[in-house]
């Protein structure tokens, strides 16, 4: 039985590696292809960073990157948060000083922006960086371990309350 969607992506690339997984207006990747870069990012976390049930910042568009960054963020043992590239400074540092991340993912196309935003993360990872790392199968495994897996955060956004987030954590 699945127990994640890490869980039912592996058994379709199992089933259909070669077969169109996503697409965007950029790339489309096969489930292989897809895999195989959510675990070099997931290596990459691990290599790095070495914490597990963590907050893992995401920021980048809407993608086929971005899904491959929250399910790397998965196989490294830690859950992702999404802040959208269009967030404004005050509910992104909300965001960051809530979950108390020390990580977040970019790309060299939203670097320039996240800069601008002036988060206080001590860890900022680029894409592109991140997906020339060999795949470690032992650390990206390690997922499957852990009790208590966070998989993702939703944030909520009360304006009449001055920008204040409430966080909702997705246990799988």
């Amino acid at each position: 039985m699945e127990k994640s969607i890490v869980d039912i992506l592996e058994k379709t690339t199992k089933k259909y590696p070669k077969k169109l997984a996503f697409v965007d207006s950029n790339r489309q990747v096969s489930y292989e292809e897809f895999l195989d870069i959510s675990k070099k990012l997931g290596t990459f976390i691990n290599n790095k960073y070495k914490q597990t049930n963590k907050s893992i910042i995401i920021f980048i568009d809407k993608t086929v990157n971005c899904l491959e960054a929250m399910i790397g963020s998965i196989y490294s043992g830690n859950f992702y948060t999404i802040i959208d590239v269009k967030t404004p400074k005050e509910r992104a540092n909300s965001i960051v000083e809530n979950l108390d991340s020390k990580v977040i993912i970019t790309d060299n196309k939203n670097l320039g922006k996240l800069q601008k935003l002036e988060l206080n993360i001590e860890n900022v990872f680029i894409y592109e960086d991140m997906i020339k790392t060999e795949i470690d199968q032992v650390r990206v495994g390690y997922y499957k371990f852990k009790k208590n897996r966070y998989r993702y955060n939703v944030y909520t956004l009360y304006i009449r309350v001055n920008w204040n987030s409430k966080r909702c954590s997705i246990k799988s």
